[in-house]
């Protein structure tokens, strides 16, 4: 019996070890960067159970499309990352999370925020296929680019306010897409200067 016991639990924390690897592959530390689909209805004034669970679903697809990007960045940098001094020790990079695994996860969060997003509605669904879009030409090419960079990574936080709009049906003011810009921008590049710094 003792020894069944053990089993079970040396097989119950294993499953409960993959799961935190499978977490961390996902990059829970990143999702603060989606909170921004909130703005809309906090700044339209327009705070209701409608709005909030709106922008709650709006919320959890950009997690999931993230995500979904964060894994493939790993599998295709996965050489490069080994070795890196940091980027080794990530779940990927590490052997912890195999590549075929990490495939399966960004395929099904891609398409659930996808297909969700067509859903609730054709502007949420567009605001997230114009990510997807981002995110491939981002990773092809503007990453190495200074510029192009930073205006990627705005582009990106303007289309999270947009999708929050989207999952609440608020209408948006040039101003406020100009001004989300505008901040996203300053933080894009107050980010890479940092990195500058440290590097």
């Amino acid at each position: 019996m003792d020894s069944r016991r053990n089993s079970v639990a040396e097989k119950s924390l294993t499953s409960s070890k993959k799961s935190a690897h499978y977490l961390a592959a996902m990059r829970p530390r990143q999702w603060t960067k989606n909170l921004v689909v909130f703005a809309a209805p906090l700044f339209a004034f327009s705070i209701n159970v409608q709005s909030i669970l709106g922008s709650l679903l709006a919320f959890v697809l950009f997690c999931c499309a993230s995500s979904g990007f964060y894994l493939i960045n790993d599998i295709a940098d996965v050489e490069s990352d080994c070795q890196h001094l940091v980027k080794c020790k990530g779940p990927i990079a590490a052997g912890l999370v195999s590549t075929r695994v990490a495939s399966g996860m960004a395929l099904v969060l891609l398409g659930s925020a996808l297909i969700f997003g067509w859903l609730r509605s054709p502007q949420l669904g567009a605001a997230i296929s114009a990510y997807a879009v981002l995110q491939i030409a981002y990773n092809l090419r503007p990453k190495r680019m200074v510029i192009l960079d930073v205006g990627a990574i705005a582009t990106g936080f303007v289309l999270r306010a947009y999708a929050g709009a989207a999952a609440t049906g608020i209408v948006l003011s040039s101003w406020f897409l100009i001004c989300t810009a505008m901040l996203a921008l300053f933080l894009g590049i107050e980010k890479r200067k940092a990195e500058l710094r440290l590097a």
